[in-house]
């Protein structure tokens, strides 16, 4: 559970760091075809990694695999709704900008993926 609560540390790590390249970026996106910024990838793409890992731990005990998973749970929550957060703090700053409003909106329409 150890390394549970240091991916937790990790992942928010990772969410802050994205977010404020992002942000000093003016959150561009990933590619003429997305609508999201490269903050949500990053984000997506640790979590992945995390979840990948945790399943390749091959837990043979099925009480405490739900355990794990269940505690992962809390950090995939923790992360998706900080990041929200942060939107919802800086929303104001960049609803006169319509694409960059759009972005925003659309990278925690992505996160709910």
């Amino acid at each position: 559970m150890d390394w549970l609560n240091e991916n937790d540390e990790h992942s928010m790590d990772i969410l802050r760091n994205a977010y404020n390249r992002d942000k000093s970026d003016n959150f561009p996106q990933t590619s003429e075809h997305t609508k999201f910024s490269n903050s949500v990838i990053d984000v997506f793409t640790q979590l992945n990694e995390a979840l990948k890992l945790l399943k390749q731990m091959d837990c043979p005990n099925p009480e405490v695999y739900a355990d794990m998973m269940k505690r992962f749970s809390k950090t995939l929550n923790k992360v998706l709704l900080a990041y929200a957060d942060m939107v919802q703090k800086d929303f104001n700053k960049f609803v006169n900008d319509e694409k960059l409003a759009c972005i925003l909106m659309n990278n925690v329409q992505q996160l709910r993926f």
